[in-house]
């Protein structure tokens, strides 16, 4: 039996987002915390810039305070991005990447164990994916900053910055798990059609 349209568009489409997730989280893990580099540069920046009354200088205590607070919501980040967990998740992620392109790969030659492993994939995904969205570092690092805001700003923007913050990650949380169950599930009901199976059958019995 001849491979259909759908399983070569479904292999292509595993190499390419295989291949970039598998290449993104080896990225991801090998920077790591260091990805925080930047905002050390901003507070040297910001500590040697000048103090006084002046327009758009800050008194010493102030100066002093919002280094303070900025050190330490920076240092609480850093050992979040180093947890155990968060460094297995992204190696987890990398494998799952390495896997969907390996699965297009032998999806392209009809291979049984393919479907099979694009099936796997998209469950492990899932799973994963779950807990990307509802226990992963994102909240507690944003929360952090906040933390790091309070006294630099004024309660009224302090507040609207923390609505906007909860709106927004309502919204990621809602639109992010939409995305995750609907693009793994389709790859699921995919491999699983009849029709599919067939093609698979059918290049196994003619090996």
């Amino acid at each position: 039996m001849k491979r259909s349209g759908g399983v070569t568009a479904w292999a292509m489409v595993l190499i390419v987002i295989g291949a970039l997730t598998a290449a993104g989280s080896l990225f991801a893990l090998a920077i790591g915390p260091r990805a925080l580099d930047v905002y050390e540069a901003q507070l040297r920046q910001l500590d040697s810039a000048p103090t006084g009354d002046q327009p758009g200088q800050l008194p010493p205590e102030e100066k002093e305070r919002a280094l303070r607070q900025l050190r330490q919501a920076l240092e609480s980040v850093r050992q979040i991005l180093s947890a155990p967990a968060i460094r297995m998740a992204t190696a987890a992620k990398s494998a799952l990447g390495s896997a969907a392109l390996i699965a297009g790969i032998g999806l392209l030659m009809l291979q049984g164990w393919a479907r099979t492993l694009a099936i796997g994939q998209a469950g492990a995904s899932i799973l994963l994916g779950l807990w990307e969205l509802f226990v992963s570092p994102q909240r507690q690092i944003a929360e952090q900053m906040m933390a790091a805001m309070n006294g630099l700003v004024d309660a009224a923007t302090l507040a609207q910055m923390r609505q906007s913050l909860q709106i927004g990650q309502a919204v990621g949380l809602g639109v992010g798990l939409l995305l995750l169950l609907a693009w793994n599930g389709v790859i699921i009901w995919f491999f699983n059609r009849e029709s599919v199976k067939a093609q698979f059958a059918s290049a196994a019995h003619s090996a």
